[in-house]
């Protein structure tokens, strides 16, 4: 049975996210000792030469226009963030990891995935390893009391039943604005998170506390830090935390430990040395 990893990247005007799947991508292999497969746009993968990883071509589908840096004007570009529902079809794994391109593997712990009884796994909660940010507000969908789940992580078995999931989530997606109503949320920016959480509900027959998750929560710094690499294994990071209403420069340093990195332009600028 086959196991490895997809990567969904797709390059816009002001981000490489080809360039931090395919690094990414690199540790997968040498970390966990599998592959992994990068979901991206003909237009990107014509960004790189002498690429290892095996490329998968499709059409990028965007969300949105976003500003990509909220601390700096300049950065809007495209969010091309749709296509996680082509997952099951697009991968080439019996057990796949689908993985954000900014979530750095930094130990082996996602390889227990894939020993998991069942099939299909999300994260329901994160928490700041900066311990600044408080991710309590997003553990429910906007209005109503009706669990959050993300979509950053998923774990799928190529069966009968994750199948039901990806087809469930394809339906909410081509009725995004009907849902959103339901739910009473946005309707833009299109959120992944959203539609995985309808899905499960959904497929689950509505009974939520039967949906089973990654035991374990998601590790995560929030966007206004930095990130530098020590060693294979170690990386800084900086940012700025308020301490008796003052603002004070903070470190800590990571090792060993998986980081889902949000500042992607600190990230970038890691990878690019």
């Amino acid at each position: 049975m086959s196991r490895g990893f997809l990567i969904f990247a797709f390059n816009n005007e002001v981000i490489d996210y080809l360039g931090h799947a395919l690094w990414i991508a690199d540790r997968i292999e040498s970390i966990l000792k599998l592959p992994a497969s990068i979901v991206t746009d003909e237009e990107s993968a014509n960004t790189k030469e002498n690429v290892k990883h095996n490329l998968i071509l499709t059409e990028a589908l965007a969300g949105h226009q976003r500003n990509f840096n909220v601390y700096e004007d300049g950065n809007i570009a495209e969010w091309k963030n749709v296509n996680r529902f082509q997952a099951y079809d697009l991968t080439p794994y019996d057990e796949t990891v689908v993985i954000d391109s900014d979530y750095i593997v930094n130990s082996e712990q996602l390889l227990a995935l894939f020993e998991s009884a069942d099939d299909f796994l999300v994260h329901r909660k994160p928490y700041d390893i900066t311990d600044r940010k408080s991710f309590q507000p997003y553990d429910f969908l906007p209005k109503y009391y009706f669990p959050h789940y993300w979509a950053t992580i998923i774990f799928f078995r190529k069966t009968e039943f994750a199948q039901t999931i990806f087809d469930t989530i394809k339906m909410i997606r081509e009725n995004y604005a009907h849902y959103s109503r339901i739910y009473k949320f946005r309707s833009s920016p299109f959120r992944n998170d959203y539609v995985v959480s309808i899905a499960l509900s959904i497929v689950y027959g509505h009974r939520i506390n039967s949906i089973p998750v990654i035991p374990w929560n998601m590790p995560m710094v929030a966007n206004n830090a930095e990130i530098q690499q020590l060693d294979d294994r170690k990386f800084e990071i900086t940012y700025q935390k308020n301490v008796n209403k003052t603002d004070k420069p903070m470190r800590i340093v990571v090792n060993d430990h998986d980081i889902h990195f949000l500042n992607k332009f600190s990230l970038e600028k890691m990878i690019n040395g």
